[in-house]
Order: C-alpha cells, then sequence, then structure tokens
C-alpha cells in the first residue's frame, strides 16, 4: 500500500514517510493527504518548501486501501505515522529501500528502479490524464513548471544510460531525453502501469 501512494500521490519519500493519520481526510467528496511536514537524516522538519506545503487528492480506491491500513495496524492514533516500524517509530529510508523497495523492484524487472520512480510514475499519468504543466507543478509541490520538465528530461537521460543495449541505434528516438530510446527511457502511462502492477501488494 506504501507504494500505491507514493505512484498515485507522487509524494516525496521524505513526506510519505513524515504522515501522520492526521494528515489524511478520507471522508466527504474530496478526500486527500495534507504535506505538512518532512523527515530528513531522521530530523521532523518542514516541507522543501512553501509549494511544498499541500494538499493531495486520493482516490476512493486508496481511500479503502488505507482505512484497511489504518485498522489492521497496531499504531492508528492520530500523531501516530502511518507508516510505522514495527515499534512504531518512523522509516528509515535506507532501511526500507534495501529490504522492501529493490527485493520488489527486481520481481518487477524494474531493478534500476527508486523512491522518486514513482514520483516520476504519477507525473507520467498525470499527464497521460490531460493536466496541465501547472497543476502537475502544484500537485508535486514545485515552485515552477520548468522544475518539473527539468526533472522529467533528467530522469529520462538517467534511465537512457542504465538501458544501454548493443542495437540501440536502430530505436526511435526518445521524446523525453532526444537521444535513441530504450524500453526504460521513457518512462509513459503504459510501462508505469506495468511496473505499479507488481509494486502495489507490497
Amino acid at each position: 500500500m506504501f507504494f500505491l501512494l507514493l505512484a498515485t500521490t507522487g509524494l516525496r519519500i521524505s513526506e510519505a514517510i513524515a504522515l501522520e493519520w492526521r494528515h489524511v481526510q478520507l471522508d466527504g467528496s474530496s478526500p486527500h493527504v495534507k504535506i505538512r511536514q518532512r523527515i530528513v537524516r531522521g530530523e521532523l522538519g518542514l516541507p522543501k518548501s512553501r509549494h511544498s506545503r499541500r494538499e493531495i487528492p486520493i482516490s476512493h480506491t486508496l481511500v479503502q486501501a488505507v482505512r484497511d491500513h489504518r485498522k489492521q495496524g497496531e499504531w492508528p492514533g492520530d500523531t501516530d505515522p502511518m507508516f510505522p516500524t514495527t515499534t512504531g517509530t518512523v522509516l528509515a529510508p535506507n532501511n526500507l529501500g534495501r529490504h522492501v523497495l529493490k527485493p520488489a523492484a527486481e520481481e518487477a524487472g524494474a531493478p534500476w528502479a527508486g523512491f522518486r520512480t514513482f514520483r516520476h510514475t504519477c507525473t507520467s499519468l498525470l499527464f497521460a490524464e490531460g493536466r496541465k504543466a501547472v497543476q502537475v507543478q502544484r500537485w508535486r509541490g514545485h515552485h515552477s513548471p520548468r522544475v518539473c520538465a527539468r526533472d522529467m528530461r533528467a530522469s529520462a537521460r538517467r534511465r537512457h544510460r542504465r538501458a544501454a543495449r548493443p542495437n540501440r541505434a536502430s530505436d526511435p528516438e526518445c521524446s523525453g531525453c532526444g537521444r535513441q530510446q530504450s524500453d526504460r527511457c521513457v518512462w509513459n502511462a503504459s510501462n508505469a502501469m506495468n511496473f505499479c502492477a507488481v509494486m502495489w501488494a507490497c
């Protein structure tokens, strides 16, 4: 459920692990999560910038998953972390990446995937839905649409380098990085959902 939240909200990992139950609004016609804090190097603090302080809508599918997660958890208090460790403390991104994300990503056929992959997945899905650049910018908590575009281009280039293949010259040109396209180069709505299909259960 944690990865489902990341991919559908586009939260930074520092924002996701800092979520407490009081930050989630599940009732009413506009369920959402509130970004009011983040955790960096184990320290709780304010969001990255004033633009990062935001409310992100969540789907009814995610609402039900969150309700079930709270019912089944041992730490359902309003100020408890949504995703605690077995002792009720906040998650450590390094441990989460090493013991949970990496094995799941390898099973999904994307061993190169990191936490930012989910953020880019969300961005791809938002654009596929027809959202405008300024809407995606606000959703992601950036101060400008240019930051979002820059991040997506940089991500495309990184995926391209990791996915270099001997027959790459015969591939079509990548619209994301301007070079020859490879399987992992363009993170569009289709391959984003293929990746997430395996990750949802985690």
